[in-house]
């Protein structure tokens, strides 16, 4: 087993997005944000995760932050501030990481606004299974791997990655996909990460 298949067994992403949650009951002004920094709601996030984590948890701030970063030469984006912020940014990095998402499995909606004829209300929810396949199914296509964002019941989907973007103009028959992975609470994507120099200099 390599490195990058241990990390990607242990990832605890429900644990992780619970937490995150978690974090959000300490807010300081609901307008201007929920913990501005140098705030009383960021010191106390902080204390919190020292209790929660079984690892040392540390402070730092923004300008430590930016110092490593542009002392090494790193474009802004929360990778690279990860790496700054681990102390170690000439430290050898994994090729790619991990994009989550979290989604919904059915519309919000019952059913339609507007009566039918009749005074019938249509529902506005498509069935569990469509063509053998659920909402935000992992499917390949091609070679490559999407998200079921729609589905029709003539059996042509809406098939796209995680940052939305879609596969034939969001209409690709059932018949051509093959399902990976079943629908989950959390979506994953494998994203590669486009190395800068000789050292770890990346930008995502």
């Amino acid at each position: 087993m390599n490195l990058q298949t241990s990390i990607l067994k242990n990832l605890d992403i429900d644990y992780s997005y619970q937490l995150a949650k978690r974090m959000e009951q300490f807010r300081t002004n609901p307008v201007l944000g929920y913990r501005p920094a140098g705030s009383r709601a960021e010191f106390e996030t902080g204390e919190r995760l020292k209790k929660e984590m079984d690892i040392p948890v540390m402070m730092t701030y923004g300008y430590i932050t930016k110092y490593w970063r542009e002392k090494v030469g790193l474009e802004k984006s929360h990778i690279n501030d990860a790496v700054c912020i681990s102390k170690h940014p000439y430290a050898r990095l994994l090729d790619t990481y991990y994009l989550t998402k979290a989604v919904r499995h059915h519309n919000r909606q019952i059913h339609k606004t507007n009566f039918s004829k009749g005074g019938i209300r249509k529902r506005n929810q498509t069935p569990y299974l469509v063509k053998g396949f659920c909402l935000f199914d992992k499917v390949l296509y091609q070679g490559k791997s999407y998200f079921i964002f729609g589905r029709r019941a003539t059996g042509f989907f809406d098939i796209r990655t995680l940052d939305g973007v879609k596969v034939n103009k969001g209409s690709v028959s059932y018949k051509k996909l093959r399902i990976q992975d079943t629908a989950k609470a959390y979506l994953k994507e494998v994203r590669a990460i486009p190395h800068m120099n000789k050292f770890t200099c990346v930008l995502a």
